[in-house]
């Protein structure tokens, strides 16, 4: 089995080729592409692949052209300012895209008319190359009812796919609709799991995030008992989990 960074099996079969990736682009300090790099490298398996990739096309168009020219069995996708919370993060969602699921954040495309439609957001998405190919490999760019990457929940309900979403656990600044009585915004934490700052091109908000992954690593290097850290995390998802049944 894959192990994680402090040895323990990971439950990620062996030899599965897992591509994690991150986009950004020159309006982004170096410093936010070291940070997120430290806490990937703290927290993946040493078999997952990881990549940063600087780019001048839009977000549609940088992943599109990314999928089409990796060779993966799962892939991850990740903005530039998301990063695990704890080790087990990433074997987690990439256990579910191995089983066949689209697994990642939700999130809801509030500027557009389209039914409050929710859907798994590709600033932490992960699918299997089999589904992707099963689904009809539905491009990444925005449409007229969706956003980046929202074609892929589109594609996987009219498939009747598995989609899994990982829900807000803290939100310190509620500014954007979910569903009834649940929001997401800048500096969000899902299920647990992950934490997205939101709105990075903004130097405020980069500072913040490379102060939130030192955090992040501190407490992953001091961590004397790695399996309660990752309990803690997959408690929080599976009553996250319970709470939308």
């Amino acid at each position: 089995m894959t192990r994680n960074p402090d040895g323990r099996e990971s439950s990620v079969p062996d030899g599965l080729a897992v591509r994690v990736v991150s986009f950004y682009m020159k309006n982004i300090s170096a410093e936010v592409v070291a940070c997120q790099r430290a806490v990937l490298d703290a927290c993946r398996p040493q078999a997952f692949a990881f990549e940063q990739v600087l780019t001048t096309r839009s977000h549609g168009e940088a992943i599109d052209e990314y999928v089409t020219n990796s060779a993966y069995d799962v892939m991850v996708i990740l903005d530039i300012d998301c990063v695990p919370l704890c080790r087990d993060a990433l074997s987690h969602l990439v256990r579910h895209a191995a089983r066949g699921a689209l697994i990642g954040c939700v999130q809801r495309a509030n500027h557009l008319q389209n039914g409050t439609h929710l859907y798994v957001a590709p600033f932490c998405m992960a699918f299997s190359k089999r589904l992707f190919e099963e689904i009809g490999r539905p491009s990444f760019r925005s449409t007229d009812r969706g956003d980046v990457g929202e074609e892929l929940t589109y594609a996987c309900a009219a498939a009747g796919r598995w989609t899994r979403m990982l829900w807000p656990s803290f939100v310190e600044s509620a500014r954007w609709d979910l569903t009834e009585g649940r929001c997401f915004g800048p500096n969000t934490e899902y299920a647990g799991l992950f934490f997205h700052a939101f709105e990075i091109r903004a130097p405020a908000n980069q500072a913040y995030f490379v102060a939130r992954c030192r955090t992040i690593l501190a407490r992953v290097a001091d961590d004397a008992d790695p399996s309660s850290t990752t309990r803690r995390c997959l408690a929080s998802h599976a009553a996250d989990v319970r709470s939308q049944k």
